[in-house]
Formats: structure tokens, C-alpha cells, sequence
């Protein structure tokens, strides 16, 4: 009884194990790093602030081409523009320039994306990726900048931060793995270890 017990823990480790090697490929999340060189023109009118804009770009799959991403997380370099939350759910933008974000071989090779970030205090806050919209833009522009109403108290300072760069004026670094991708490779490592021990404990000689 002790060794079938042994054995049927062997073949579970090893199919768990097994499942955790040939899973399908997680999301992939991006850091950006966006230089704030401010650009010739203007983005809606709004006054151009130096600085650098860094943040995430969530849930993009892997070899995969004009995609929406799940969430966009802000970092830091916004202070000029404001915003009262620094992650944003699709369910929080408007979609303005298309068709999104490409991806090949683990890495972000190409952006063409803008959104409105409807924020619950300052109103609207374009963040754009390489996009070129409206009569006022007379580059591909990088940036955010407060798209909202008549600027006043709480309704966003209207500044700008970006560039006019285009593909140049953003990087791009593949961020740490998603709590499941990493809990599945815990469960991996953990079921192969489990292998190895019941295994182990087969070539040991009865007493």
C-alpha cells in the first residue's frame, strides 16, 4: 500500500508539472518610459511641462498584433497634467486612435493608440502612443495632457507632457510576470521537486 500511495503521488506531480510546462502563455505587461521633450505645437491647446512619463501597459498577448489592452497604470511624470487614480480598466477610457499595440517574441515593437482616461475628478486626460489626430497635431505625437472642459478649480491644471518622437520617443521593458503567470511557475517548480522526492524515496533500500 505504502509504494502505490508513493506511486499515484508521482504521476499527479508529474502531470501537474507536465500542465504547468505546456500551459498557454500568460498576458504580458510592458513598463514605458515616455521622454518629455516638449514638442514643436500643441496638444489640444494645452502648454507643453517637461518631464519623463513612466507607467504599464497591462494584458497584451504574446505574437500578436493591434491589441487593446486590459488597464493602463500611470507612474509617475503626471503631475503636471493631474489625475486623481493612476490605473485605469478599459471600462474607464474612450477609445480615440486605433488599432492598439504589437508584440513579437516577447517584446512591443509597435504602438499606434490614444485614449481618453476618464478620470472622476479632473475630467478627460489624453494618453497617446505614436498617434496623430485632429488639425492641431503636426507630428506623431507621445504624451498626456488634460482633455477636459474649461480649466477651473478640480477640473485639471492643463498642462501636457510627451513628445513628438514617434516610435523614438517611447521604451518599452517587459514588466515583471502576472501574479498567475508566477503562481503557475511556483506550481511547476514545486511539483517537480515533489517528482524528485517521491522518486528518491523509491531507491531507497527496506529496512
Amino acid at each position: 500500500m505504502p509504494f502505490k500511495l508513493t506511486k499515484a503521488t508521482l504521476a499527479i506531480a508529474t502531470a501537474l508539472a507536465g500542465l504547468a510546462l505546456a500551459a498557454p502563455a500568460q498576458a504580458l505587461d510592458f513598463e514605458f518610459t515616455m521622454v518629455g521633450s516638449p514638442p514643436s505645437g500643441s496638444m489640444f491647446q494645452r502648454p507643453w511641462q517637461p518631464g519623463n512619463l513612466t507607467g504599464v501597459i497591462y494584458g497584451l498577448a504574446d505574437n500578436a498584433a493591434d491589441q487593446m489592452p486590459l488597464a493602463l497604470e500611470i507612474r509617475s511624470g503626471f503631475e503636471p497634467v493631474g489625475l486623481s487614480q493612476l490605473t485605469y480598466s478599459a471600462a474607464q477610457w474612450q477609445l480615440l486612435i486605433g488599432p492598439g499595440f504589437d508584440v513579437v517574441n516577447g517584446n512591443l515593437t509597435d504602438a499606434t493608440f490614444a485614449v481618453n482616461l476618464i478620470d472622476p475628478v479632473y475630467g478627460n486626460t489624453v494618453l497617446v502612443f505614436k498617434a496623430q489626430m485632429l488639425s492641431n497635431w503636426t507630428a506623431l505625437y507621445n504624451g498626456l495632457a488634460w482633455n477636459g472642459g474649461p480649466i477651473g478649480p478640480g477640473l485639471g491644471t492643463g498642462f501636457g507632457v510627451g513628445n513628438d518622437l514617434g516610435a523614438l520617443g517611447v521604451t518599452y521593458a517587459q514588466a515583471v510576470p502576472e501574479p498567475a503567470a508566477a503562481a503557475l511557475l511556483a506550481l511547476g517548480l514545486a511539483t517537480l521537486t515533489l517528482s524528485r522526492l517521491a522518486a528518491s524515496r523509491r531507491r531507497v533500500p527496506a529496512q
